[in-house]
């Protein structure tokens, strides 16, 4: 699966998909630990994934400062 970051150039990353329900799949980023994935993350950011050369899904978000904080303070209690 091929992830692009906002305007950064697209990266293959290792991916693990799942069902959550009969109706509803969950895709899971693997990262190399909570530290990484936060100092990766910004407070409004798009993602885009692509399969293959195809975009398959866009996810993007605003206001992420305050869950970005909450991870933060997570990874401290560890």
């Amino acid at each position: 699966l091929s992830l692009q970051q906002d305007e950064e150039p697209p990266q293959t990353v290792e991916v693990f998909n799942f069902t959550r329900t009969r109706k509803l799949g969950a895709v899971t980023f693997g990262v190399p630990g909570l530290q990484a994935a936060v100092e990766g993350m910004r407070d409004a950011q798009r993602f885009k994934l692509s399969l293959g050369g195809k975009p398959v899904m866009t996810i993007q978000w605003t206001n992420g400062a305050k869950s970005i904080e909450a991870l933060k303070a997570c990874g401290k209690k560890r």
